[in-house]
C-alpha cells in the first residue's frame, strides 16, 4: 500500500512538472479608494508579487501578496494602508501572444489606518490594525515580450467585508510576468 501510494504521488509530480509552467510577476499598483475609505483617504501606492502555476493554456491559480498606502486626504492626517495575503486564479481568454483574462483574488486583508493631529506642541497619533476577508475580481491582460517575458496590466475591484460597510478600491496594476 505504501508502494502505490509513493508511485501515485510519484505519478501526480511527473504530470504536473512535465506540463508545468511556473510564473512569478511584480506589479506596481495605483490604488483609487471608493466608498467610504474615498472620504477618508487620497491615492494609494503599492506593489504586489505573485506566484502562479498554469494548469492548463487557459487557467493558472497560485499565491499573491502585496502592499498598498494610501496618503491622506486635504491634510486630514488620516492615513491607511493595505497587505492582501490572496489565493489567486486566473482564467486567459486566448493562447496568442496577446492574452486577455479574468481573474478573483481571495484571501485576507491586513489593514492599518492611523490618525495623527498637532495640538499645543503635542504631536497625538492613534492607528488600529484589522485584518478581513475579501475578494478582489479584475480584468486585464498579459503580453508576450519575449519567450520568457510578458507585459502584465490589469484593473481589480478589491472588496473587504469590513463590519459597517464594505473597504473598497480599484487598483490599477502594471508589471511583468517571468515565466519558468
Amino acid at each position: 500500500m505504501r508502494k502505490l501510494v509513493l508511485l501515485a504521488i510519484f505519478a501526480v509530480g511527473v504530470f504536473f512538472t512535465s506540463n508545468a509552467q511556473f510564473k512569478i510577476g511584480a506589479n506596481l499598483n495605483v490604488g483609487i479608494p471608493t466608498g467610504d475609505l474615498n472620504d477618508a483617504v487620497g491615492i494609494g501606492v503599492g506593489g504586489t508579487v505573485t506566484g502562479l502555476y498554469e494548469f492548463s493554456n487557459s487557467f493558472a491559480a497560485g499565491v499573491q501578496i502585496g502592499y498598498i498606502s494610501f496618503a491622506e486626504k486635504d491634510n486630514s492626517g488620516i492615513t491607511f494602508s493595505v497587505i492582501p495575503i490572496t489565493a489567486v486564479g486566473k482564467y486567459y481568454f486566448s493562447e496568442s501572444n496577446f492574452k486577455p483574462y479574468i481573474s478573483a483574488d481571495l484571501g485576507l486583508y491586513s489593514m492599518k489606518a492611523k490618525a495623527s493631529m498637532l495640538m499645543s506642541a503635542y504631536d497625538i497619533s492613534v492607528s488600529a490594525t484589522k485584518t478581513n476577508f475579501g475578494v478582489a475580481p479584475a480584468l486585464g491582460f498579459e503580453y508576450l515580450l519575449s519567450e520568457k517575458l510578458l507585459l502584465d496590466a490589469n484593473a481589480k475591484y478589491t472588496n473587504i467585508f469590513t463590519e459597517d460597510s464594505p473597504t473598497s478600491y480599484l487598483g490599477i496594476n502594471v508589471g511583468f510576468v517571468y515565466k519558468f
